[in-house]
C-alpha cells in the first residue's frame, strides 16, 4: 500500500496552473463555479462512500471513490485522489479496516484541497 501524500503535495502545480490559464480565455467566473460544482460533488460522494461503507458495499464505495478521484485529478487536487484511488482499490478487495482508515483523513484532504484550490485560484 502507498502511503499517503502529505499536505505539502496536496496540488498538481502544473494542473492547477492550467486551469488558470483556460479560465484566463473564458467569460465568466469559470473557476468559481467550477470549485463550487467540486465542493458539491465532495459532499454528495462523501456522503456515497458513508453509505457504503455502512453496508459494506464494495461497489458503491468503489465507484464513488473512482468518481470523485477524476475530479480531483481534473482539479490539480492530487493528495485527494491518492487517497480515493487508495479506497477505491481496498473496496475492491474487500479490505474494510484500509477503507476505513483513509475514510478518517478524506474529509480533512477535501476541506484542504478546496482551501487550496481557492488560494491557488485567487
Amino acid at each position: 500500500m502507498k502511503p499517503l501524500l502529505t499536505t505539502s503535495q496536496t496540488l498538481d502545480l502544473d494542473v492547477v496552473q492550467e486551469l488558470v490559464t483556460l479560465a484566463a480565455t473564458v467569460e465568466g467566473s469559470f473557476l468559481k463555479e467550477t470549485l463550487g460544482s467540486f465542493q458539491g460533488r465532495c459532499t454528495s460522494f462523501l456522503n456515497t462512500i458513508d453509505e457504503g461503507i455502512a453496508r459494506e458495499d464494495e461497489t458503491k464505495v468503489a465507484n464513488a471513490a473512482h468518481t470523485l478521484a477524476g475530479s480531483a485529478a481534473i482539479l490539480g487536487a492530487s493528495a485527494l485522489r491518492a487517497c480515493l484511488v487508495q479506497i477505491e482499490d481496498e473496496a475492491r478487495t474487500g479490505r474494510w479496516d484500509g477503507v476505513n482508515e483513509k475514510r478518517a483523513v478524506l474529509d480533512s484532504l477535501c476541506d484542504n484541497s478546496l482551501r487550496e484550490l481557492k488560494k491557488a485560484f485567487g
